[in-house]
């Protein structure tokens, strides 16, 4: 599947307006009453209200410290000027000091609380913000149209886990930051320009001049850390992938003595990370040559302007302080994209990867428009001239299959390795759709799927008997787990049903998942060599039971034993061909030979 080219303000506002617009409800802790269930947007708008007057508020401090402190200069510059002729002026000067000092002692007090409040509510709000999207991803990943699956098969989005665990906290804690830092600069920008305006017209073209090179400067400069940046992002993730690879099969690698290759392949993954990284750190580098020299050199300008003015008597020495300051904070507002480049470039880099898995979400099955097999929902299992194709339609597994399974009976499906029986399977579950036909099928909560290695979720021992929706007694868990042969001691050696399930073997997890299709107790069930790590008297006892079940059943199988658990048997023969027919005594005895 080719991911869609979307522009980059479309993937910001394709992922970051959703929460503004959600009536998801979120628990809002409150003094004296508790929780309380507000729709998300209300959330998110009320705390960002309450951010933006935090700013408007801490700006309109910043301007009365930038008064003071021309005071602050102006009482020193008068106090030096009258010490020795005139001490009454003198005076005033000292106690205008004073009071001056005094004054901002009050706003640094109340911008403590201002400030404290401000990164209080912004945590909350990027929590709020994290959670919603979180919470979004996760549900439209884990849907029922399997789009989890789509995905983990769609070669452009890797390590959706980390997109969905890392990618979205950066995203939205960056959005967030990225665009308070815009808006604070266009209040700052409008509140300090009168002042700097009304100091020198001069210096106010200036800074507007001098913010407009730095910025395009840097934008031709630092346009190579966004693909840096993005590689970095795929390489951790990748190197972490490979970590987490080895947890997963430590017993497999350990049986092959395979630690020296796997160790190479982690060094490997973990070595490209640091080779981009030097690259990164190096172009960071230039970056940060650029954004150091715009910084250092703006620092004379204002002195530059103002000294003539102070030389010749029509300035006096607190406008020093007020042309810096202004000029310092109307150059931060204006050159935000240089002094935020390298967080821009960041930024970038996880929207096109948090983007990109959005978009495969977001895709459509069969995208390309080309032929699918159609399903239809009804109480039974059929197949009505159906051909299946593998997914990139590259190759035909199997061509104008039609099969009916008969509601209480089985049926099993042979043929030589690689001739398309898993892939069978796949297509009658609706995870494989190229193709042609039609598949009649129950609805997929009456249907339960064995595969050869059986899924083992996160959870308890009873959760692993129980999934995916059984509501059986832990009586009935016992006594089953002893019928699908398991030993009476099987539950107390792993420390009970309510012990996290560690340390199973494959032929206990076959025997698990056999017991939790007998206690689900679903209309009909799919097997794909779901017992190839048992014995022959374990595998029949299972597949007897499962007949004394009445379940309808599907079974892919290459042991002869088992055939004499079915009614039918379908083989495939490869290049798309098959033949179906009863299973007999004669083919019975054919197979054992």
């Amino acid at each position: 599947m080719n991911q869609p080219k979307t522009s980059m303000w479309r993937k910001i506002f394709a992922l970051c307006a959703p929460y503004w617009f959600a009536n998801d409800k979120q628990a809002v802790p409150l003094p004296f009453i508790g929780s309380v269930n507000v729709p998300a947007k209300w959330v998110g708008r009320t705390l960002l209200l309450f951010l933006l007057a935090g700013l408007v508020s801490i700006n309109y401090l910043n301007v009365g410290l930038n008064f003071a402190w021309g005071d602050i200069m102006n009482f020193l510059q008068e106090f030096a000027a009258n010490q020795a002729t005139d001490p009454a002026k003198a005076q005033a000067a000292k106690d205008g000091f004073m009071a001056a000092i005094f004054g901002i002692g009050k706003v640094f007090l109340i911008g403590t609380f201002i400030v404290v409040a401000y990164r209080w509510i912004r945590a909350k709000l990027q929590l709020s913000w994290r959670t919603w999207m979180t919470n979004d991803f996760m549900k439209r990943y884990l849907n029922k149209d399997g789009a989890h699956y789509r995905v983990g098969n769609n070669v452009h989005i890797d390590n959706p886990d980390e997109r969905i665990h890392q990618d979205i906290d950066a995203v939205v804690a960056q959005t967030l930051g990225l665009a308070l830092t815009f808006i604070d600069s266009v209040v700052t920008l409008i509140s300090f320009s009168a002042v700097l305006w009304a100091i020198s017209q001069n210096l106010t073209y200036i800074v507007v001049g001098y913010s407009l090179v730095g910025s395009l400067l840097i934008l031709l400069f630092g346009r190579r850390l966004v693909a840096l940046n993005f590689m970095q992002l795929k390489l951790e993730a990748d190197f972490r992938y490979s970590l987490i690879h080895v947890r997963n099969h430590t017993e497999a690698i350990r049986f092959y003595r395979g630690e020296d290759r796997e160790l190479g392949t982690v060094k490997g993954r973990f070595g490209q990370a640091v080779e981009n990284n030097h690259k990164l750190i190096n172009w960071t580098a230039n970056v940060g040559f650029f954004q150091t020299a715009f910084d250092y050199f703006v620092t004379i300008i204002p002195y530059l302007i103002i000294a003539p003015l102070f030389f010749a008597g029509a300035a006096k020495l607190g406008t020093f302080q007020q042309a810096s300051m202004a000029f310092g904070q109307i150059l931060g507002s204006l050159a935000v994209v240089v002094t935020s480049f390298q967080s821009l470039a960041q930024y970038a880099a996880n929207i096109n990867r948090l983007g990109g898995f959005d978009e495969a979400l977001k895709e459509k099955p069969n995208a390309a428009g080309k032929p699918t097999i159609k399903t239809v929902i009804e109480p039974r299992i059929e197949m009505k001239d159906m051909t299946l194709q593998t997914p990139d339609y590259s190759r035909t597994l199997i061509a104008g299959l039609n099969l009916a399974v008969k509601e209480g009976t089985g049926v099993i499906v042979m043929g030589r390795s690689g001739v398309g029986k898993s892939s069978l399977l796949r297509g009658l579950a609706g995870l494989w759709d190229s193709g042609t036909g039609t598949i009649v099928h129950p609805e997929l909560g009456e249907m339960m799927f064995l595969p050869q290695t059986p899924y083992m979720l996160l959870g308890t021992l009873r959760e692993q008997f129980t999934y995916p929706r059984s509501n059986a007694s832990d009586a009935e868990i016992a006594e089953m787990a002893v019928r699908v042969g398991l030993p009476e001691n099987f539950i107390a050696l792993k420390g009970g049903l309510d012990a996290e399930a560690k340390g199973l073997s494959l032929g206990e997890q076959q025997r698990v998942a056999f017991a939790r299709l007998l206690l689900s107790r679903p209309r009909y069930a799919i097997l794909d060599e779901a017992t190839s790590a048992l014995d022959i008297p374990l595998e029949e006892r299972l597949y007897t039971l499962l007949r004394e079940s009445g379940v309808t059943f599907i079974s892919v199988g290459h042991r002869p034993s088992v055939i004499r658990f079915h009614d039918g048997v379908l083989t495939l023969t490869g290049d798309g061909g098959w033949t179906m027919g009863p299973v007999t005594k004669e083919f019975i005895e054919e197979h054992q030979k």
